[in-house]
């Protein structure tokens, strides 16, 4: 007696999903740290600031920055080069005591 074999279609759609989901979660892994430039270039020209919302959706990236250093001085290159975003001594001071021109630090 033989028995009914599954069809490929069928034991290649979870590996297909999976890929999906990986696809997915690196792109917005790369898009995340990426959107900080533009952000905070549009917000540092912006009056007044939503620093709140700023704050809590930058928190997970100023977090890494901390602990890690190749990535904040990846970040610090990123704003200074590519978006002309420097550090400002005497900008006004955001929601949580930080600079509007860099806030993490």
């Amino acid at each position: 007696m033989q028995t009914p074999e599954t069809p490929p279609e069928l034991i290649d759609k979870p590996k297909k999903r999976r890929r999906k989901w990986v696809r997915w979660v690196v792109v917005l892994l790369v898009l995340y740290p990426l959107s900080y430039g533009p952000v905070t270039g549009f917000l540092d020209r912006t009056d007044p600031w939503p620093t709140m919302a700023y704050d809590a959706f930058y928190t997970p990236l100023w977090w890494v920055c901390e602990r890690v250093p190749l990535c904040d001085r990846a970040l610090d290159w990123y704003l200074n080069i590519c978006w002309r975003i420097g550090w400002k001594e005497d900008a006004p001071l955001n929601f949580s005591g930080k600079h509007w021109s860099d806030p993490r630090r």
